[in-house]
């Protein structure tokens, strides 16, 4: 009965010792992942505000009072602000009035909405750009003249379509032309033919007021602005909002315009098409700031990574080493009988291997279930490969040492 027990608690405290080591695995990659992710956030951040606008700045006209006007007269507005100061205007938005249906056949943001029929409906990942914008990211050559005029309706998808359409395929999407009291909104179907397909990988500033964030359109539908649309639209639900323009001008350009003198003919523009609420406002401030949350994440996360990794590469390393001593004795067998020291140190490294397999497995469901950390496919490799390697160091250092000298005898 005694033998009964020691081997019954030897088993328990083995158990119990792998399941902790596990967990601690588990908890300490989540901070490299975590700490790999802040910074490729903060390092495309960085670089999408040096790329796109750099030292410029960003103008942009807004409504105070968050008045409705129609796409006509913010159309006005902006072009008689665009010839008082010599600059054509940007126009950006992640369009939120293309649905769809199937939820497989178009990549969208996960949020359920119920149709006016019945039907959930999901909003695609779409974004609408001007013929400037588009120019400026190098994303015209695939339309037509008439793309932009609005005789015809085309398209551009991202690279991860290229398997599931192709040049001269027309697509269905459901457009949203109105709302109920209970939220559900009315839909009509609208066809668009495929132009072409988004190069690998190619990144977009999200241009909208003080956002930095790098968009990757891999997953993107690319509309473009349409004549027809600034000018002819009175639809709520296809309305070119007036903020949605903007202007970049460089520091010189800016260092030229009085911000008085701006202010004044933004006034007279507003009295001139009964939009007597207008102000402008610089983005750029916006932007930095947005970096700036960026630039604080990363350092947080840099000092948390430091203090945590080293605490735990230090207990992991004494608590493996421990694990390696108590099993001194079987070891010693397997020798006896004949296995090799490699053969022993392979048994020891793919068991704790297994170990941070099983970490990393348990983090993923984890933060499939509760967690829901939404982080890069870049910080999910450097996080989880640079703790491997760590982890695979820490068992050569902790163990490895005994089986290094073939003629060395375990002791």
């Amino acid at each position: 009965m005694r033998y009964f027990k020691y081997i019954l608690s030897e088993l328990t405290t083995f158990t119990i010792i792998r399941i902790c080591l596990v967990v601690a695995l588990g908890i300490t990659c989540f901070n490299c992942i975590q700490f790999f992710d802040s910074y490729f956030n903060y390092s495309d951040n960085k670089k999408m505000i040096e790329e796109k606008i750099g030292n410029q700045a960003v103008y942009r006209i807004i409504d105070n009072k968050g008045s409705a006007f129609s796409s006509n007269a913010n159309f006005r507005v902006i072009q008689d602000l665009s010839s008082s100061i010599s600059k054509k205007p940007y126009y950006y938005v992640k369009n939120q009035n293309f649905m769809t249906e199937d939820k497989n056949s178009f990549y969208h943001d996960g949020e359920e909405i119920q149709s006016s029929k019945g039907s959930t409906v999901y909003r695609t990942n779409l974004l609408t750009l001007n013929h400037e914008l588009m120019k400026k990211e190098g994303l015209t050559s695939d339309f037509s003249k008439k793309d932009f005029t609005g005789e015809t309706s085309g398209v551009i998808l991202g690279n991860s379509y290229r398997e599931k359409y192709h040049i001269g395929d027309t697509i269905e999407l459901s457009r949203a032309t109105g709302s109920s009291e209970i939220g559900s909104v009315s839909l009509e179907n609208k066809s668009f033919k495929v132009r072409g397909f988004i190069p690998k990988s190619k990144k977009i500033m999200d241009y909208s007021q003080g956002s930095s964030e790098a968009i990757s359109l891999d997953t993107y539908l690319i509309l473009p602005l349409s004549n027809k649309m600034e000018q002819d639209s009175n639809d709520e639900y296809e309305q070119t909002q007036i903020m949605d323009y903007f202007f970049l001008l460089s520091k010189k350009e800016d260092q030229k315009i009085s911000y008085l003198n701006l202010a004044r003919e933004i006034k007279e523009l507003g009295d001139k098409h009964q939009m007597s609420n207008l102000i402008f406002q610089n983005d750029q401030s916006l932007f930095y700031y947005d970096l700036q949350f960026y630039t604080e994440t990363f350092e947080s996360q840099s000092i948390m990574m430091v203090l945590f990794f080293c605490f735990s590469v230090i207990q992991l390393g004494i608590i493996i080493y421990f694990l390696y001593k108590k099993r001194r004795n079987v070891y010693e067998v397997y020798y006896s009988i004949g296995s090799t020291k490699k053969e022993i140190f392979l048994i020891v490294f793919l068991s704790y291997a297994l170990l941070l397999v099983a970490g990393v497995t348990g983090l993923g469901v984890l933060n499939e279930l509760y967690l829901s950390k939404q982080w890069s496919f870049q910080g999910i490799l450097f996080g989880t490969g640079v703790y491997f390697i760590a982890h695979i160091l820490l068992i050569f250092i902790a163990v490895g040492r005994n089986f290094i000298k073939p003629k060395r005898r375990l002791k």
